[in-house]
């Protein structure tokens, strides 16, 4: 959890160099954050 926090404030290029956690105040933003989370699962870190 706590890693997961952490990531939440590092920005990410896939998301134009925004933290995750700026998308989460609309559903459309939790859904890019959720695909980021998949693509990071399955190996496809960008």
């Amino acid at each position: 959890m706590k890693e997961f926090r952490e990531w939440l404030g590092i920005n990410s290029l896939s998301l134009g160099n925004k933290k995750p956690i700026e998308f989460l105040n609309t559903s459309t933003g939790v859904d890019l954050v959720y695909d980021e989370l998949l693509r990071i699962a399955h190996g496809y870190v960008v």
